[in-house]
């Protein structure tokens, strides 16, 4: 059987988890671990992990009707009788405290038994793009594995590293948090060799409380890098650059500064993206980067950070750079039939990227009449309409013509936009502002729509018929 994967034994496991072997023997290893009982096959052991809104234990009678050979269980999600009338000659069983951990445990286990390196990347903004750009740029040299869409916490990163093949000699690891200890948890299993933060701003304060407390989540990571690792940082951020003292490994630097080890020079924008000269300490390169915002080019000097220390030729940095595809709805720019212009940032916000992308959309609007339909920033903890008020104030001073703002904190956007100065101001409903959008939207119109993920701000880019 031509097989590339890493086998699971009954032997690895317990070893991995230190679980109690209930029953069953099968004769042949796994080789695959899997929580999702959809995509599960009889070479797979199902790990039934409890969530906040189902427990996948339920589900355990119909894997095993699907021929499943393999079950990890929480001791105190299923009763004996269960138990009972699982067991089979057929079917391993193993129990342990916590199968979340489980998990854990099993991914740090297969990721210490591969020989390649892992890059980690941490960071308020930009984490999913960096992952994406220096995939294209590892790629073009080794072979890679990465996260998944932003599959970034504690069942997302084992779910990466469950992906590695003997062959893969890198594998990206994109880390998020809303509270400290995770990246430190995430970190543990992942053991990376190179840890990047892309930027350390105000995001997930409920969990964290307040900037610092961002600050020592993300410098987790580098905690975690041993002597002979790397840290990658941001010469821009000095929230970053401050980290840098406590770190045991070497670092490089990158950013839009003249001081950075890797920077960008000569840089323009125009509706395809960006154009600068990527320099480093002995070369230089010109990139056509296809990708929109300030910030994008500072992910793109990480992506070649990583590539400069590994010894990539610069056309291989340049190779991978330049074919990035930009990621629905971060900074995506859509151009409609009726030649109006819509900004898709409707992925994620807070604070910074609110305001980084109000700079975009000055930049790339130019003189042409541009609107901003803002929604609400969640996870910002007891400040958070003092964070709404100076997005509205930065909103008034970015060149726009109207404000809409929509959801429960949108009143707190619209008084820090009136208090900077700004007229054209709308509150209401996403059916309100589709309608009024429709009404005075005219060809060569700019429009900017963000808010946070659970705002699900799409809505208004897939309901607005800008067709007259």
């Amino acid at each position: 059987m031509k097989n590339h994967s890493f086998q699971w034994t009954i032997s690895d496991i317990l070893k991995a988890v230190k679980g109690r072997h209930l029953f069953g023997q099968p004769s042949q290893p796994f080789l695959n671990i899997s929580i999702d009982s959809r995509k599960i096959d009889n070479n797979s052991l199902f790990v039934a992990i409890p969530g906040e809104n189902f427990d996948s234990h339920r589900f355990i009678p119909e894997v095993i009707k699907n021929n499943i050979r393999g079950i990890l269980i929480q001791k105190d999600k299923v009763s004996k009788k269960q138990i009972n009338n699982w067991e089979n000659n057929e079917l391993l069983c193993i129990e342990v405290p916590d199968t979340i951990k489980a998990l854990g445990d099993l991914a740090h286990y297969q990721r210490m038994q591969w020989r390649g390196s892992v890059l980690g990347i941490t960071g308020t903004n930009g984490k999913t793009s960096v992952k994406e750009m220096l995939a294209a740029v590892l790629s073009t040299t080794y072979k890679i594995v990465k996260t998944q869409g932003n599959f970034n916490n504690h069942i997302g990163v084992p779910k990466t590293l469950f992906q590695i093949q003997p062959d893969h000699e890198w594998a990206i690891v994109e880390m998020g948090m809303n509270h400290l200890g995770e990246i430190d948890y995430l970190s543990k299993i992942s053991k990376p060799d190179i840890g990047i933060i892309t930027n350390i701003g105000p995001g997930h304060l409920e969990g964290v409380k307040s900037i610092d407390g961002v600050k020592n989540a993300k410098a987790e990571l580098l905690k975690n890098l041993s002597e002979n690792g790397l840290a990658v940082l941001n010469a821009d951020d000095t929230n970053v650059m401050s980290l840098k003292d406590d770190l045991i490994c070497p670092f490089i630097t990158y950013g839009l500064t003249s001081k950075a080890d890797i920077s960008a020079d000569n840089i323009s924008e125009n509706y395809s993206g960006y154009k600068f000269i990527l320099k480093t300490s002995s070369s230089s390169i010109k990139i056509n980067l296809p990708a929109h915002g300030h910030f994008m080019i500072s992910n793109a000097l990480a992506a070649a950070a990583v590539g400069f220390h590994l010894k990539l030729p610069l056309e291989s940095i340049k190779k991978g750079l330049e074919s990035f595809l930009p990621i629905n709805g971060r900074l995506a720019v859509r151009h409609l039939s009726n030649d109006i212009f819509i900004i898709d940032d409707t992925y994620n916000a807070n604070p910074a990227s609110m305001c980084a992308a109000l700079d975009s959309l000055k930049q790339l609007k130019k003189s042409n009449t541009a609107y901003f339909v803002c929604g609400d920033m969640y996870e910002l903890g007891e400040k958070f309409a003092e964070f709404h008020k100076e997005v509205g104030n930065y909103a008034a001073k970015s060149d726009l013509k109207a404000l809409f703002a929509t959801g429960k904190y949108s009143s707190h956007i619209l008084k820090g936009a009136q208090e900077a100065g700004m007229k054209n101001l709308y509150e209401g409903s996403i059916d309100y502002i589709v309608n009024k959008l429709q009404q005075i939207l005219e060809p060569g119109d700019w429009i900017l729509v963000k808010g946070s993920r659970a705002m699900k701000m799409e809505q208004i880019i897939e309901r607005l018929d800008l067709k007259k």
